[in-house]
């Protein structure tokens, strides 16, 4: 097989640099709202200490998505509804909806049935993609 050209590397590069999900920029309301809940709880600001449940994070999100719509798309999972925030929507600067969320969980394993068994069912005419978030 022949090496790519350099033009060609570059526009691979440029692709996947437009088609990452950049989490830090989607995170940063995120983040700012459980300093303030962790803050509440007497928790500190560094994260691995606290011990927050697992999650996983959804993405392809209708706009029009609810909590309500998240609950019944995770029924009869181990959802964490002891947390403050089990189901969490990520908003972009403006306030308007990402099409992304995190949901909680009581156990990993759960965290993994879920997205094993729930990525990419339709929620309403748009399926969702589920993953297990490590990066909390």
């Amino acid at each position: 097989m022949l090496p790519d050209s350099p033009s060609t590397a570059l526009h691979k590069k440029r692709i996947r640099e437009k088609n990452r999900w950049r989490t830090d920029d989607l995170d940063v309301e995120v983040r700012e709202r459980q300093e303030k809940v962790f803050s509440q709880y007497g928790r500190t600001k560094d994260w691995k200490a606290d011990r927050r449940p697992p999650r996983v994070r959804l993405r392809g999100l209708p706009s029009s998505a609810t909590i309500t719509d998240l609950e019944y798309f995770f029924e009869g999972y181990d959802v964490a509804r002891s947390f403050p925030f089990c189901f969490e929507f990520v908003k972009d600067k403006a306030g308007k909806p990402t099409g992304h969320a995190f949901v909680y969980f009581n156990r990993e394993d759960e965290a993994r049935r879920a997205r094993d068994q729930l990525h990419r069912r339709y929620l309403g005419d748009r399926y969702i993609e589920v993953y297990v978030d490590y990066q909390h």
